[in-house]
């Protein structure tokens, strides 16, 4: 959940800032490293994307794996592949130019993706709702 939560700040914070600069200036980009494609002209569109894909999106993945639902699994794998496309169409357009951050969210898509595959084959076992390890399951804890 922790790893998604950073994600939708992320979200929030590059989708906002291309909204409300649509220069890219506040993220230290500019036009000119957009590629030439219609509706590309400033960086609104990827704001928009940015907010909803990766602001909105993985919100319901940490409500159901907050709620020990083994679906918040599959959620998170599938906002982890979500990304690495994301990431992977991003090199392919503008190349490696932020290789730290490019790097960091192909690497936190892969972490989801096989954190979210691995927990969602652990959790058929048990049902519906995630095991925790608890003999009797998540309502044996104490208050």
């Amino acid at each position: 959940m922790l790893l998604l939560l950073v994600l939708v700040t992320g979200g929030w914070v590059g989708g906002i800032s291309f909204l409300t600069d649509s220069s890219g200036r506040g993220l230290g980009m500019t036009t000119d490293q957009l590629p030439r494609w219609p509706l590309l002209d400033d960086y609104t569109l990827p704001g928009v994307l940015l907010l909803l894909g990766f602001g909105v999106l993985p919100l319901p993945a940490v409500v159901l794996l907050a709620r020990h639902r083994a679906a918040g699994f599959l959620a998170a794998a599938g906002v982890g592949i979500l990304l690495d496309a994301w990431m992977l169409v991003q090199v392919a357009a503008i190349g490696l130019l932020f290789p730290g951050m490019q790097i960091g969210f192909l690497a936190l898509g892969g972490v989801l993706i096989a954190l979210g595959s691995t927990g969602a084959r652990r959790a058929t076992n048990g049902g519906d709702r995630v095991r925790t390890g608890h003999p009797e399951g998540p309502s044996s804890r104490s208050p």
